[in-house]
């Protein structure tokens, strides 16, 4: 039981910046997409 509680905790620890992380990644591909749609209006 106690191993069960040690590995639930390292795979909470380590799940919260991953979900964290794919936020991040994802906001700033949003932001990527506004910039690139920009850029080829004012190209084009």
């Amino acid at each position: 039981m106690l191993i069960i509680g040690i590995n639930y905790m390292t795979f909470t620890q380590f799940q919260i910046p991953f979900l964290n992380l794919g936020s991040t990644v994802s906001f700033y591909f949003e932001q990527l997409l506004d910039y690139t749609s920009v850029i080829t209006k004012m190209v084009c």
